[in-house]
């Protein structure tokens, strides 16, 4: 099984052994690696429908209305994070497209995981014939808790990490090494930027506004234009200090970074809107 020997050298931790595997399964004679990012998300997935579960009816939702959520936007999530990273990388794999099909050695794109889960969210909203906003608005603080459980997934893979610091919780480790002296970085034996750890309490932070906003939230989507600011500002900031981002073209306009700002754009817009447009409604009828 492939470990890692991770090193926090400011703080003073030296040799961790950080396993990709967490247990094999033998099926048919033939072992399947378990790895922790699939056990990570997995948990993430279910903690989140463990709270839906929980809070659903307060908000005029039932249990089953829950898990159909989740019974979409799962495989939806997967196939759109894949897909995202397949286009973006599209000369890793035109030459082999079985390999597009293969996510164990990773290889997936975030954004394109929440446009594919929004989608089937839209759909299923006109199925049911339940308000989208009411969708969006109740399950958007479980998508940013998701995301904070599953970062630590890129921790046990040792990727999604930064440039060089020399702060101190910088990381250093054998994967970190081998990648960087890959894309020839001069500072490979240096520590780095643990991004993980940044996107995992950005999002705790985040879940807990959102929650928060939630209970008191009188605007349609309010809650879900939030979620979309903040995790913009979030990923604009931690996307440009890492070292493994996917770009536009040939040009150096990192796609993360494109979409983040647009998310904050768009949103910023839409709760000034809204918010105006609440003042007004409310002053009117006074």
């Amino acid at each position: 099984m492939q470990t890692f020997h991770v090193s926090f050298p400011g703080l003073g931790i030296h040799d961790l052994v950080i396993p990709r595997v967490a247990f094999e399964l033998n099926l048919l004679g033939r072992k399947v690696p378990i790895y922790f990012y699939g056990i990570l998300i997995m948990f993430g997935f279910l903690l989140g429908l463990i709270l839906a579960y929980r809070q659903a009816e307060d908000y005029g939702l039932t249990k089953d209305d829950v898990l159909d959520v989740f019974l979409v936007t799962l495989p939806s999530s997967i196939i759109g994070a894949r897909l995202y990273y397949v286009i973006f990388s599209w000369n890793m794999y035109k030459d082999n497209i079985a390999r597009a099909f293969d996510i164990r050695d990773g290889g997936m794109g975030f954004y394109g995981g929440v446009l594919a889960s929004l989608l089937a969210i839209y759909l299923l909203s006109r199925k049911k014939k339940i308000k989208l906003s009411l969708f969006f608005d109740f399950f958007a603080p479980y998508l940013a808790l998701g995301q904070a459980i599953g970062r630590w997934g890129n921790f046990f893979n040792q990727e999604a990490f930064g440039v060089a610091t020399d702060l101190p919780w910088g990381m250093l480790s054998d994967g970190t090494i081998a990648y960087l002296e890959g894309i020839n970085y001069p500072y490979a034996h240096n520590p780095v930027h643990p991004t993980f750890f940044y996107e995992f309490l950005g999002n705790m932070i985040i879940f807990a506004i959102l929650m928060h906003r939630r209970k008191r939230s009188e605007l349609d989507f309010e809650v879900t234009a939030l979620y979309f600011l903040l995790y913009g500002l979030l990923r604009f900031i931690v996307e440009g200090l890492r070292t493994d981002s996917l770009y536009i073209g040939q040009t150096d306009l990192r796609v993360s970074q494109l979409l983040s700002l647009i998310m904050v754009v768009c949103s910023l817009i839409y709760l000034i809107y809204g918010y105006r447009k609440q003042r007004k409604d409310h002053a009117d009828s006074v």
